[in-house]
């Protein structure tokens, strides 16, 4: 049992990790050091007053060795007061980066797992969590570091005050513990507003997204209108929630202060009456009283603020908990890359054999496929949208192992010479990938020595991709609002990949968005490249149908000679 428990543990120290809980320790010291500047404050006021005259010598409870000079008083009450304002100072500061170190860590997580992964993920979701979720669930590491402060300063305010009124402390705990525990039931109340919060979040994160991807359809049909009162109505929720949450908070917070001023009129009675404690030492009593009470109210706003984010912070869990299932399950994570040197000398081959893929959660994909591509050859790879002809150009390139059999790249497995093979890759998807900078730089990018690529080699991958009109502005920058068509971004797409002289070339449905006319005169001036190396097309088109020497349809397999 012990052992199942340790594990959790270390799971759980592994999600936040090594700089947040080091921040939490930091926590522990920090809640010492405003216990002892609170504490202090007991001697310092005691010699405030005797200072002034109000208080006898004799009837202090300070040290010996407290200065009872007026100027030393004061010297004492300004020591205090800069001590105290540093002490709160780097409570707020600790609190603050504790959050921000979980974030980084899960946002740095989540980002390389959705790229990863984005075959298994939604988009949508992946953004969500990194922006809204990740936020959300820092606030509760903030509250728990702002709760271990609270925590041990009060443990040990209350160790001080049974030292130094023990029936007075005892009386004011029980009169306390009793008044609060009908605060229970409000602490339900914020579980469920924040249960609101959460889900009228994410309903309107989901309507944002499909709106916008939408876009044209929606205002095809006129529904722009409805899906703006659709979200406004989700937002007024949203806001429904908060306001019941501040509401009911507000109310919970403000009591602990509340009974703790009855908790002091009540003890005072009965110490005066019954106890007969001295009044210097009653004072100190009520101070450290006060500043446990306070250290409650606190700790209930920490409290409610923990309850209304809770459900986000064991979303961002659960991502991790995703993580690592994949990180352990070697099928369902993308084939770690290793530095295998690709022997080239006798060109380039990629064979598959008896090949299949499936993902435990999923029917199978494809199997027993069995060829070879050559130099010289196109792949065309072709079947209606989830039949895995992404999955199979990923098994092909070494970016995640097949289930069954095996694809070998030159005799090696494709997965051992990934990193070797990068730099012999051209690759055009079916959405045009263009970065903030100049034509050149476009041009250049992902390539891993472009300082060997000369203008003339970019000048004709623009010509080839019929783009002759940019080969004299490589320098021109491109930004968001460069008016420039899909077509035209997809075709600089495809000078980019002509650009690195590829001896794989991808047409990941790379010619979707360019016109019948355009898309002839590219295949064309491509056919020498197409004689050069190999050349895989994944394409919903028939444009590449007469020219392909091997074409695979999910589920069986054509070759063309």
């Amino acid at each position: 049992m012990w052992s199942r428990y340790l594990g959790r543990f270390r799971k759980f120290r592994s999600f936040l990790g090594s700089q947040v809980w080091r921040l939490f320790f930091l926590s522990v010291v920090l809640g010492v050091a405003l216990f002892l500047v609170e504490f202090s404050f007991v001697f310092v006021f005691q010699g405030f007053l005797s200072a002034l005259g109000l208080v006898e010598a004799s009837k202090l409870t300070v040290p010996s060795w407290y200065p009872r000079s007026f100027s030393g008083a004061i010297l004492f009450l300004f020591a205090f007061g800069a001590a105290r304002a540093i002490a709160y100072m780097f409570r707020f500061y600790v609190n603050g980066v504790t959050g921000q170190a979980f974030i980084r860590l899960q946002r740095a997580r989540i980002i390389e797992f959705g790229l990863q992964n984005m075959e298994r993920v939604a988009s949508h979701e992946v953004i969500n969590v990194v922006t809204d979720k990740v936020n959300q669930a820092s606030y509760v590491l903030q509250n728990i570091s702002q709760m271990i402060q609270i925590g041990t300063s009060c443990l040990l305010f209350f160790a001080s005050g049974v030292r130094l009124a023990p029936f007075e402390m005892l009386i004011s705990m029980a009169f306390l513990g009793a008044f609060m525990f009908p605060l229970r039931i409000v602490n339900r109340n914020i579980s469920e507003y924040g249960d609101g919060v959460r889900g009228a979040w994410d309903h309107l994160s989901r309507t944002l997204i499909q709106g916008l991807r939408n876009n044209f359809f929606l205002k095809l049909y006129g529904l722009v209108p409805r899906e703006v009162e659709h979200a406004r109505s989700l937002l007024r929720s949203y806001e429904d929630n908060f306001r019941s949450y501040y509401f009911v908070v507000s109310v919970k917070n403000y009591i602990p202060n509340i009974l703790g001023i009855i908790v002091i009129c009540s003890v005072s009675w009965i110490s005066m009456k019954h106890l007969h404690t001295p009044g210097t030492v009653l004072i100190s009593f009520f101070y450290l009283f006060v500043r446990l009470a306070q250290g409650a109210s606190d700790a209930s706003v920490s409290a409610g603020d923990f309850r209304l984010y809770y459900p986000s912070f064991i979303e961002v869990y659960q991502w991790h908990e995703r993580l690592v299932e994949f990180e352990e399950d070697g099928s369902r994570t993308p084939a770690k890359e290793e530095s295998k040197p690709l022997n080239l000398s006798g060109g380039i081959r990629i064979q598959l054999k008896n090949a299949g893929f499936s993902f435990p959660d999923q029917s199978r994909l494809f199997s027993g496929l069995d060829f070879q591509v050559a130099p010289g050859d196109l792949l065309l790879i072709k079947g209606p949208s989830g039949s895995g002809k992404s999955t199979l150009l990923m098994n092909l390139l070494g970016l995640v192992s097949p289930t069954e059999g095996e694809v070998l790249i030159n005799g090696m497995p494709s997965h051992e010479v990934r990193s070797s093979l990068s730099e012999l890759i051209g690759y055009i998807g079916p959405e045009p990938y263009m970065i903030q900078g100049t034509l050149r730089e476009n041009l250049l990018f992902g390539h891993l020595r472009p300082e060997s690529v000369g203008d003339e080699r970019m000048r004709e991958a623009l010509r080839i991709a019929e783009l002759p009109e940019l080969a004299v502005k490589l320098d021109q920058r491109f930004a968001e609002q460069t008016p420039l068509s899909t077509g035209q971004k997809q075709r600089i797409a495809i000078a980019r990949a002509l650009v690195r002289k590829p001896s794989v070339l991808i047409l990941d449905e790379a010619t979707a968005n360019l016109d019948v006319s355009t898309e002839a005169k590219i295949i064309h001036s491509l056919s020498d490249y197409f004689s050069k190396c190999i050349t895989v097309v994944i394409s919903h088109r028939d444009s590449f149908d007469l020219i392909a020497t091997q074409m695979v349809r999910l589920g069986g397999m054509e070759k063309r000679a």
